[in-house]
């Protein structure tokens, strides 16, 4: 049977009749002048999720955990189509932590408008918002002096200098890249059979770091960097002076917050900004002395997963 004609579902959308601005249809009032919505009704308890994909410029629901500790996990969970154990995992951790990604801003705005009527505190941030296209510079140097801090580019060695009062947010990780290499050959009769496989992984540490005015931050991997800033605590082992370099910055930056959450929370943003993943048919290749193979790479990596995280954390920092 039909729906009836003045029925609202969840995700469409309608004019105001008072200011002409198109609004959910689920609200009982406009979005933007609260003006009443003729014929609106309740939108059904799970609405469909429209999924981005990963190529798609999406719109980000982002939940803020402490806020939102005291809301309806169930019923939040069962919108979001994930479980309550993942959802209460989420909520453990203190910054802003995205819940879901959708294709189009409708579908994305009434999610948000659902869980806040069940006690969660979100917000809505589109991709583009995040400026993801653009890499954040890579730091060759950094040196605190006079009140300032000094940043070096690694490409061009360009300084910028910023008071130290300036430099708001740290965001610090680890990025993980693995890259498999297959080599089948083909049987005339039956199956393909494997001839040979390689896999190489590894996992590189990775901060971020923004300061006041700056949309695009700065970035040290220890891979080239000098770690000098140090002075006498500098040491062998890179991993040491990583710890360092971190505690260094949070001693001498009256004003800087350091998020290291996000390797604990990486594993929960699989269904929101999944793992890169990419596969290539390299077709006959040699593989020694007389032999060819049909080859095969699969690669991997949480690099752009990262970098999501991080400019979302600096977007909303202190909003």
């Amino acid at each position: 049977m039909d729906a009836p004609v003045n029925e609202r579902r969840f995700g469409e959308v309608v004019l105001c009749e008072h200011c002409g601005r198109s609004t959910a249809a689920a609200r009982p009032g406009c979005f933007y002048c609260g003006h009443a919505i003729a014929s609106a009704i309740l939108a059904p308890e799970k609405p469909v999720l429209n999924r981005a994909e990963g190529w798609e410029n999406g719109f980000n629901v982002v939940v803020w955990t402490l806020a939102s500790r005291n809301g309806d996990i169930e019923r939040a969970a069962a919108l979001l189509d994930t479980s309550t154990d993942d959802l209460s995992a989420v909520l453990k951790f203190e910054g802003p932590v995205p819940l879901f990604r959708s294709s189009d801003a409708t579908n994305a705005g009434s999610l948000v408008i659902e869980l806040a009527s069940i006690g969660f505190r979100c917000d809505l941030v589109a991709d583009i918002e995040l400026r993801l296209q653009r890499a954040n510079t890579r730091l060759r140097r950094l040196a605190i002096t006079d009140g300032n801090i000094r940043f070096e580019d690694f490409n061009t060695a360009e300084m910028t200098v910023f008071a130290l009062s300036e430099v708001r947010l740290l965001v610090a990780g680890t990025v993980r890249e693995t890259r498999t290499e297959t080599f089948q050959k083909r049987a005339v009769f039956g199956d393909a059979k494997s001839a040979d496989e390689s896999e190489i992984s590894g996992d590189g540490a990775v901060m971020d770091i923004y300061c006041d005015t700056q949309d695009i931050g700065f970035q040290i991997t220890p891979a080239g960097f000098d770690f000098s800033c140090l002075g006498a605590e500098k040491g062998l082992m890179a991993r040491e002076n990583w710890a360092r370099l971190i505690r260094m910055l949070g001693e001498k930056l009256p004003r800087l917050t350091k998020d290291l959450e996000y390797d604990l929370l990486a594993s929960h943003f699989e269904h929101t900004w999944p793992t890169a993943r990419k596969s290539e048919t390299k077709g006959l290749v040699k593989t020694g002395f007389g032999k060819r193979a049909f080859g095969r790479t699969e690669w991997s990596s949480n690099a752009e997963q990262f970098r999501r995280y991080s400019r979302l954390r600096w977007h909303l920092y202190e909003k």
